[in-house]
């Protein structure tokens, strides 16, 4: 099922991407661009003219299929693997099993991680309007679906903490990408400000 779930997924990222490519190339007609830009460059020349579409589109179809690529590669079965095996009497851990059986436990770990990537996007599509002088109200609400998302980040970051059984390397990446959301989230503040 989760591999159904992915394949889905995928070709809904296509289907956002190609909007994307055909939104910057419908407001590509009617702008002036550089000589010789390549066709493929031209929706990211004209980012923003449909705005808030075309970056939707865009982060929506990047972010659709890398988590359908996750679920087809990543997918399978539920249950964790082992943290290490016993070879010739000896027991010794693999990096690989490790990380198996980090990623398939932890949920308030894997919850800050989707939280603190979903901000990053928040911050994006912000940015994006901003840069092309977009409504505030519009950059508003994405700035507060960022702040909203780095707030249950932080609940979840803390309650990951507490957690028995605590997936380090998954636990580490997603303080990183947490500190990484609040960080550019931060510094967009202070230039827009």
């Amino acid at each position: 099922m989760r591999g159904l779930f992915g394949a889905v997924l995928v070709l809904a990222g296509i289907v956002l991407i190609y909007l994307f490519g055909a939104l910057g190339i419908a407001a590509a007609k009617a702008a002036t661009l550089q000589p010789g830009v390549s066709v493929a460059a031209l929706p990211f020349q004209v980012l923003g003219a449909n705005y808030p579409k075309d970056a939707l589109c865009m982060a929506g179809g990047l972010v659709a299929a890398g988590w359908g690529l996750y679920l087809l590669l990543f997918g399978g079965t539920r249950s964790a693997a082992p943290v290490s095996y016993v070879k010739d009497g000896t027991r010794s851990s693999r990096l690989s099993a490790r990380l198996a059986a980090e990623v398939t436990t932890g949920t308030f770990a894997r919850g800050l991680c989707l939280l603190a990537l979903g901000a990053c996007v928040a911050w994006a599509i912000a940015a994006i309007g901003a840069a092309t002088g977009a409504r505030a109200a519009v950059i508003g609400g994405f700035v507060a679906l960022a702040g909203l998302a780095l707030l249950e980040a932080l609940v979840l970051g803390i309650l990951s903490c507490l957690e028995k059984g605590k997936p380090v390397i998954l636990l580490v990446l997603a303080w990183v990408l947490f500190v990484g959301a609040l960080g550019f989230g931060l510094a967009g503040l202070a230039m827009g400000g």
